[in-house]
């Protein structure tokens, strides 16, 4: 009874929060800057994700668009619509500075840490990466409760006579009555608890063993196999491919996402990822397909047109998914119009000056930054009589130069030496 109550005290807890994250996007003139998750109103990504999921040819999916074309929201939206019928692991990649020739074995090594780190310890108990575990007080107590029960149980069963006295004046003794049966269920009730107890502690001394024992040397007559654990492998896939095989196996993932790899232009990685997911599909301990979806851009393969690009895209991928991109230059203007209008500032921006500064606006994440940044100065700076259209204009020219819009503040940078030159 008290499980099912916590169950609907989550569920509540959790229909709340939705409640008052959809009020809040409701009251509010902000956007945030994430991947959303409506974006394939007509459904036809998602129809082409479906059969390449179902297809069993298929293994490497690739989601192809410039940077900002939507790609992250067409997945976030899919999962939301299929997180029953497919388990999905989200793996995305931070950018390395650093030589590159170290940058794969990073990029490796984060996809590995973010797999093994991803599910809860006790769903890999056998694994070489150890984590700090936070114990609860309740499993402490449970686990006392459980020893101290074990103490006295064993000795019950060893000398009885000793607990027969107390046993004798419990209630449980009274309510029970009748002696003989008494003693048989107590009896057998005890010895179960002796029997299983021992039995779970030897499982869990078993797990420990396993897991921290590491294998160096076996030795077979005169023959000796040696592991160099001191030895770096030049791959981290390669080195950890047990590790990676067994996650597959005691997980449930089907669907591994990779995002932001083409941020690196290294192609290498990409072929390594097609050998794992062959090696994953092909393991007699993984009793299941598993897909790997690649959002990239479309020119990852090289940046001038030529046969081999062609031919390289439709070698490493199973099924391609073009995306076409949401904003671009020539309808940026109408997007941020259409944010402007519903907001208390429609009437203050001209529509003419924002079709002639949005054509340099071709990302979505960019524009909402400077709808955002236009809003908030907007309630900041409003006891001042400001152009609305020239505050706008310095927003969108702080968001696309960044650097040099720091530099202007200093009285420095591209812009000022232009007004310089123009009062000169």
């Amino acid at each position: 009874m008290g499980k099912f109550k916590q169950k609907i005290m989550n569920w509540l807890q959790k229909l709340q929060i939705k409640l008052d994250e959809s009020n809040v996007k409701a009251e509010s003139l902000f956007e945030d800057l994430t991947p959303s998750n409506d974006v394939d109103t007509d459904g036809k990504y998602s129809e082409a994700l479906s059969w390449g999921l179902k297809n069993k040819k298929v293994k490497n999916i690739a989601l192809t668009g410039p940077y900002g074309s939507g790609k992250s929201s067409i997945l976030n939206t899919y999962q939301e619509q299929h997180s029953k019928e497919y388990s999905f692991l989200n793996i995305s990649l931070a950018t390395f500075h650093t030589d590159n020739n170290d940058v794969e074995n990073k990029l490796e090594k984060s996809i590995l840490q973010q797999m093994i780190y991803r599910v809860q310890d006790r769903t890999l108990p056998f694994s070489r990466f150890k984590r700090i575990k936070h114990i609860r007080t309740k499993s402490i107590i449970l686990k006392l409760i459980s020893f101290f029960t074990f103490i006295i149980v064993g000795t019950y069963l060893i000398n009885p006579d000793v607990l027969k006295d107390i046993y004798a004046e419990t209630l449980i003794s009274r309510s029970l009555g009748g002696g003989d049966r008494q003693q048989i269920i107590l009896t057998t009730l005890l010895t179960l608890f002796f029997i299983i107890y021992p039995l779970f502690v030897c499982k869990r001394i078993y797990h420990f063993v396993h897991a921290n024992l590491k294998l160096n040397k076996v030795t077979i007559a005169n023959a000796t196999l040696e592991k160099n654990s001191g030895e770096e492998s030049s791959s981290i896939f390669d080195k950890y491919l047990d590790e990676i095989l067994y996650f597959f196996e005691a997980s449930k993932y089907n669907v591994v996402i990779f995002e932001d790899l083409d941020r690196f232009d290294i192609i290498d990685i990409f072929e390594k990822l097609r050998e794992l997911n062959e090696l994953i599909n092909n393991s007699e301990q993984i009793d299941r397909r598993v897909v790997f979806i690649y959002a990239i851009k479309d020119d990852i393969f090289g940046d001038v047109d030529s046969d081999k690009l062609t031919k390289d895209r439709t070698k490493f991928f199973d099924f391609i998914i073009p995306v076409i991109p949401i904003i671009n230059a020539s309808n940026s203007g109408d997007l941020l119009k259409k944010k402007i209008k519903y907001s208390p500032y429609s009437e203050l921006v001209n529509d003419y000056f924002l079709e002639d500064v949005t054509i340099y606006i071709d990302d979505m994440r960019v524009l909402k930054n400077i709808f955002n940044e236009f809003v908030i100065y907007q309630q900041k700076l409003s006891a001042i009589d400001l152009d609305a259209n020239k505050l706008l204009a310095m927003i969108i020219y702080k968001n696309i130069y960044p650097v040099d819009f720091s530099k202007l503040q200093y009285n420095k940078g591209l812009v000022y030496e232009l007004f310089q030159k123009n009062n000169a």
